[in-house]
């Protein structure tokens, strides 16, 4: 079971600040089954005192709308960093079962966040 972002410890880190190795994560496309555009990565969500990354943020476009999702990082994605692309086993209407998200639902990971999981101590 995850945890829902709202009142929760999690923060959320624009697409923007994030890179991997290669890959520059900023409006990365999500691409699923049959290579097909399912949305963009806009951002993820992360626990900052376990230090871990827990959601990707997949913005879902749509003909007059756009949604938001929380993408489970346990599910599979391989970044193609040479089309700047994060591929996933899914269809556009496969996001509809994940938890929608509004980005005021949590807030922006601080300097304070980051000092707290570089001194915070985990208990075995």
């Amino acid at each position: 079971m995850h945890e829902s972002p709202a009142g929760s410890a999690l923060r959320y880190v624009d697409a923007a600040r994030l890179q991997i190795a290669d890959a520059d994560l900023h409006r990365a496309d999500f691409r699923g089954s049959g290579d097909q555009k399912i949305g963009t990565l806009e951002g993820v969500m992360i626990d900052p005192a376990a230090r871990r990354l827990r959601f990707f943020v997949v913005k879902s476009h749509g003909w007059f709308t756009s949604r938001r999702f929380l993408l489970p990082v346990e599910w599979p994605a391989r970044i193609d960093a040479g089309r700047n692309a994060l591929c996933v086993d899914l269809d556009s209407d496969d996001l509809a079962q994940f938890e929608e998200f509004a980005r005021t639902a949590a807030p922006a990971h601080s300097d304070d966040d980051l000092i707290e999981s570089m001194f915070h101590h985990r208990v075995a």
